[in-house]
């Protein structure tokens, strides 16, 4: 896309959105947004928020909460490039710390690695605050690229991308 190609504006959350973006909400604008735009709002104004506080990554809603009426919760995922992912929570190598990550409590349940122990606390932590702030259960998580691939074949909605 050329910086002279018009940015297609949202019917959902009001931001423009490159019309060649495979994630441009206008294909995928989810129920919620026209059901509850209230919370829409306030949804997607905490997405950038979220997308500043992790240096600019990609904010996600998944799940139920693009495709339902009546979604159970809010599920959200930031995508990191993996060298920030390890910067952020791990303590070795990216390839090291990406599988421990990946393999988690199932490498020793007593003992889980400390990449695991920090990713764990700050996707609780933001849960937490977030299910609180929107009165409803959010399911926050965040990601490395090299496991994301897994979120390709689902239904998604980007929420923000601070550059």
């Amino acid at each position: 896309m050329s910086a002279s190609e018009p940015l297609a504006p949202c019917d959902a959350c009001g931001f423009a959105h490159s019309p060649l973006d495979r994630d441009a909400p206008a294909v995928n604008t989810p129920p919620l947004a026209t059901r509850d735009p209230e919370l829409w709002r306030r949804l997607v104004a905490r997405a950038w928020w979220l997308s500043a506080r992790y240096y600019g990554a990609p904010v996600y809603l998944v799940g139920s909460a693009v495709t339902s009426d009546d979604p159970r919760d809010l599920d959200l995922v930031v995508i990191l490039p993996d060298d920030l992912f390890v910067a952020a929570y791990g303590d070795r190598g990216t390839k090291q710390a990406l599988n421990q990550w990946r393999y988690g409590p199932s490498l020793d349940p007593a003992d889980p690695p400390a990449i695991w122990r920090r990713w764990a606390r700050d996707v609780a932590r933001q849960g937490a605050t977030l299910t609180a702030e929107f009165h409803t259960a959010v399911d926050f998580k965040t990601q490395c690229e090299t496991f994301a691939a897994a979120l390709d074949a689902m239904p998604r909605h980007l929420l923000a991308r601070v550059r």
